[in-house]
């Protein structure tokens, strides 16, 4: 069987509850797999494991940014039509009003772009 097989069957095993990388490494050697491939595969499977612990660290960043962005985004809309009730476009408040939508705009797409 090929390393890229074994690899992915163990992957899959690892999504199973109660499964651990030690547990997979003492399956591999009770296979009869040489130590060095056991070895090789339980770094790649670990890298994996890392990569996709710090994709999901950063998702939820991005997530959260994106969240902060949609909130401020709505409050300054929410705004800026209460205020737009009172003061007239050529008003040195006009900024006022609209900088919180701009810059809710600005988070929502920096965080759609940080998503992976």
């Amino acid at each position: 069987m090929s390393r890229a097989r074994i690899i992915d069957i163990y992957m899959a095993e690892l999504k199973k509850p109660g499964s651990h990388i030690d547990l997979i490494k003492k399956d591999m050697e009770s296979k009869g797999l040489p130590e060095d491939e056991v070895r090789a595969i339980i770094k790649y499977i670990d890298a994996q494991i890392k990569k996709k612990a710090q994709t999901d660290v950063e998702n939820k960043k991005a997530n959260r940014i994106l969240l902060w962005g949609i909130i401020l985004f709505f409050s300054g809309l929410i705004t800026s039509f209460m205020i737009y009730q009172d003061i007239h476009l050529n008003s040195p408040y006009s900024i006022i009003m609209y900088s919180p939508l701009i810059i809710g705009m600005l988070l929502i797409i920096k965080g759609i772009i940080a998503k992976k």
